[in-house]
């Protein structure tokens, strides 16, 4: 009789996010955010720079995922639901919809994707794949810190564009108003 042979192990369904793939999603960030027109070809992108649902959506959408589940990962990504995202809520959802592509439906929680999926993001990374959602602390402090109205100005531009482009997800434009003023009164 032949030796019988041990299955072959199949991969992890949340390999680590590679520093290859989190440079790629943060070069595309920083496209979108200049192509928003806040920040100049010769001005580095700010550190706290968010990307509106309209310049994300069609990213998810080329997918060609169903909507339901590009919303999930919306839904997940999105962390201080503002209807916009940073580099790293949009280093998040570009991961989570590789993964949905490649046949790897998206988690209930983020806290259900191991800590070192994200580890190559820092302590960032880890609080989001911990699932942790530090909204209230963020606002608070940004508003000390921001100084500028520019983040403000992307906020409210992102919620506008947000109610365009995430319908294509299926999320209604209720849906991001209301995040958005749930947001705000955090």
């Amino acid at each position: 009789a032949p030796p019988s042979r041990a299955p072959s192990p199949s991969p992890p369904p949340w390999p680590a996010l590679t520093a290859t793939d989190a440079a790629t999603h943060a070069r595309a960030f920083e496209s979108l955010a200049r192509q928003s027109g806040d920040f100049a070809d010769s001005e580095p992108v700010a550190a706290d720079a968010v990307v509106n649902a309209g310049r994300v959506v069609p990213l998810l959408v080329a997918a060609q995922l169903p909507n339901e589940t590009l919303k999930t990962i919306w839904d997940l990504a999105d962390a201080d639901v503002d209807g916009a995202l940073t580099l790293r809520e949009f280093t998040v959802a570009m991961y989570l919809t590789e993964r949905a592509a490649s046949g790897t439906a998206p988690p209930d929680k983020l806290s259900d994707v191991p800590r070192a999926t994200f580890a190559v993001l820092g302590d960032a990374g880890a609080d989001a794949a911990a699932g942790a959602n530090a909204a209230g602390e963020r606002k608070a402090a940004g508003v000390a810190e921001m100084g500028t109205r520019s983040r403000r100005q992307r906020t409210r531009k992102g919620r506008r564009t947000a109610a365009t482009g995430a319908a294509g997800m299926g999320i209604s434009p209720g849906d991001v108003r209301e995040e958005a003023a749930v947001a705000a009164a955090a």
